[in-house]
């Protein structure tokens, strides 16, 4: 796959998506505060939990993905980030054991 051809499947995978996305990333405005006021003591935390949740949204879309169909909008964000704080407590429990 090319770059114009990736960059069109993900026009077309994002689509109904964007808003959503950029909810999701305005949630983590409050971590990243957190993050700078204890001097960085969080970033293996934050990260950890930032990445799967993105990695999360990516698979829900993609698996809600049909080519030529509209794509339908996640309606449960909050569920989405609890899901996905489980998953991130378990891998970094994994990493400092």
């Amino acid at each position: 796959m090319g770059r114009i051809e990736a960059i069109n499947s993900n026009k077309e995978i994002m689509f109904g998506y964007k808003w959503n996305y950029f909810v999701l990333c305005l949630t983590f405005i409050g971590w990243s505060l957190l993050y700078i006021l204890t001097i960085g003591i969080g970033f293996f935390w934050l990260m950890s939990y930032t990445q799967n949740t993105f990695a999360e949204f990516y698979l829900h879309v993609k698996k809600e993905y049909e080519p030529g169909k509209q794509s339908l909008v996640i309606h449960n964000l909050k569920e989405l980030r609890t899901k996905t704080l489980s998953t991130s407590l378990e891998t970094t429990h994994a990493f400092t054991v």
